[in-house]
């Protein structure tokens, strides 16, 4: 089933543009199609299909929808799978497009909450909602009456777009090898040695848990080594 859906985003532009319009409806499925579309045909065919992922969203504007968090959220969440596709396709090096997700997740994100001060409270109101369902009880009525501060709003908006774009990027990853190199994505995924680097993974943390001790502590690991 996986083949055959590869292959009708890959039999034309209109098959994978109407993937990609599902974008609302379907998580992951959009992204997949615009991390396949750009590996295989480039920056150009890959941001046309971004273009018809947005477009049932700008359609509904003139009828008084989405909400602004729906459409930055979900320009958001395509952009993440985009950019680090075009730099696997153009390096065939996993390490720099996990690199370029960490940085375009945190730098996009922060530029979103900065430029659209509106969006602050649902983004906040999102995450703490999540916080809520997972902590303690008794700590529960605490976060529902506390103010998260611009810092963890930002790191969280930007670990929902590297978790969807990662994911994307590695289902398009899939999708390509099955159509043109079969047990590929097996070999692409561990020539690259430095994804498993202590580096890479502390970069995650210290990108999203900025303000915490935590990531502050891993800072101060990568620096010393």
């Amino acid at each position: 089933m996986m083949r055959s859906l590869a292959e009708f985003i890959m039999r034309g532009r209109l098959q994978a543009s109407i993937l990609a319009m599902l974008s609302v409806l379907l998580p992951l499925l959009p992204q997949g199609t615009i991390g396949l579309v750009t590996l295989r045909k480039g920056a150009r065919e890959g941001g046309l299909m971004v273009l018809a992922g947005m477009l049932p969203l700008f359609i509904t504007l003139g009828f008084g929808g989405p909400d602004g968090a729906v459409f930055w959220g979900t320009l958001l969440g395509l952009l993440a799978v985009y950019f680090p596709a075009i730099v696997l396709r153009a390096t065939q090096s996993w390490s720099f497009a996990l690199q370029v997700a960490i940085v375009s997740s945190g730098v996009l994100s922060i530029l979103a909450l900065q430029m659209l001060p509106s969006l602050m409270p649902a983004f906040a109101e999102a995450l703490q909602r999540l916080l809520m369902v997972t902590t303690a009880t008794e700590t529960a009525a605490s976060l529902a009456s506390a103010t998260l501060s611009f810092t963890r709003v930002s790191g969280f908006v930007a670990a929902i777009m590297l978790l969807n774009g990662l994911t994307g990027l590695l289902l398009a990853r899939w999708w390509q090898a099955l159509l043109y190199n079969p047990g590929g994505f097996g070999e692409g995924a561990t020539k690259d040695q430095r994804i498993g680097d202590l580096k890479y993974k502390r970069q995650l943390v210290y990108w999203f848990v900025p303000s915490g001790k935590f990531g502050q502590a891993c800072k101060e690991v990568d620096h010393t080594s």
